[in-house]
């Protein structure tokens, strides 16, 4: 549908050094949530995270 947008994001945000299973999730590899002002927040993604595995 051209112009469609989605309503929500839904994004799992995990702290550097958070455990799952049997990995650690390495600094380089978080999602950042930077405020940029009062009312407005960004999320900063990985270097990298773009490219498709």
């Amino acid at each position: 549908m051209p112009g469609w947008l989605p309503t929500a994001i839904i994004a799992n945000i995990l702290a550097p050094g958070t455990k799952r299973g049997n990995w650690i999730i390495d600094d380089n590899d978080v999602i950042k949530v930077e405020q940029s002002s009062e009312r407005v927040a960004e999320l900063i993604l990985p270097l990298g995270s773009e490219a498709a595995n």
